[in-house]
């Protein structure tokens, strides 16, 4: 029998696929990878029952970045791109892809152009 995850489930290594990501793009991968590359801040308290995405309510534990150091630096701007294999590009990707001079460009040059930051 499979187990339905919701919320901070998601972020768990080891929890199954929640049905969020059979209806939103990213749904399924930007949360945790956003949790490991920007870190979370704790909000409410343990006894707040899981954090609910619909109201914002319920608990979530504090999680140190990944790139803690370089998010600290004033001359760092720390970036997460994220593909998914069906074509779903993050917002970050879409909004580097919309400054490129030439609109079609291809995704290889949409990353060329955003590793030379411009």
């Amino acid at each position: 029998r499979r187990r339905q995850v919701q919320g901070p489930a998601l972020l768990q290594p080891g929890g199954d696929v929640g049905q969020r990501g059979a209806f939103v793009g990213l749904g399924n991968t930007e949360p945790g990878t956003s949790a490991d590359v920007f870190g979370l801040e704790q909000r409410g308290a343990v006894g707040d029952g899981d954090f609910r995405p619909s109201d914002g309510g319920g608990y979530v534990a504090y999680k140190k970045a990944d790139y803690a150091h370089a998010l600290s630096r004033s001359d760092t701007d720390v970036q997460m791109y994220l593909f998914e294999t069906f074509g779903g590009w993050c917002n970050a990707v879409k909004r580097e892809a919309a400054v490129l001079p030439d609109e079609g460009q291809g995704a290889q040059q949409a990353l060329e152009a955003a590793a030379r930051g411009r």
